[in-house]
């Protein structure tokens, strides 16, 4: 054999001899792409105690009262709720949101409900229609007050002609019809 050919084969079996001898003392280590993966999780339960206190909210104060600028007299019931309308306001923008040309939206305010009637009357006014004859305006939005926030109301909006006359709310239908003239 050549001498250039055994220096070759000898620095061949020290490259493998010394990378086997690295394998086996790291073999803890070091993951070999063949080697089948397994995936060990310990757990450990330890106890912990979770006190939580229900406690109410607290009642703020809204600084000036929220109505609107003509007086209505009138109530729904909605379920075993009875909600009080109050007062109703018309503005040209709601919501950063302006009202189309010849229209204006109509804000119908109502007292706020206690906190456990508070989805109760949420479900029941969202079928809440103003009228005008036989023209039938949608319920736009709906803001439902809780008394926790004192001098707030919970409002319906609706868009209205600026002209429109001998508005009512109702809810319901047939027998269960409730209405409420609104000036």
């Amino acid at each position: 054999m050549r001498q250039t050919t055994l220096i070759l084969v000898i620095a061949l079996a020290v490259v493998i001899i010394g990378g086997g001898l690295y394998l086996w003392l790291n073999k803890t280590t070091v993951t070999l792409p063949w080697a089948k993966t397994t995936n060990t999780a310990t757990t450990t339960n330890t106890a912990v105690t979770n006190a939580t206190i229900n406690t109410a909210p607290k009642t703020i104060t809204l600084p000036t009262e929220v109505k609107g600028d003509t007086t209505v007299t009138g109530k729904l019931t909605v379920g075993a709720v009875e909600v009080t309308i109050n007062s109703q306001q018309k503005q040209a923008s709601a919501d950063n949101v302006n009202a189309d040309k010849g229209q204006t939206f109509l804000l119908v305010y109502f007292d706020a409900i206690e906190p456990a009637n508070v989805l109760t009357v949420d479900r029941g006014l969202r079928d809440v229609k103003l009228t005008a004859g036989q023209t039938t305006y949608p319920l736009l939005s709906l803001k439902v007050a809780s008394t926790y926030v004192k001098g707030d109301r919970g409002f319906m909006k609706f868009a209205v002609p600026e002209k429109a006359a001998n508005l009512q709310l109702q809810l319901g239908s047939g027998a269960t019809l409730q209405t409420v003239k609104l000036p």
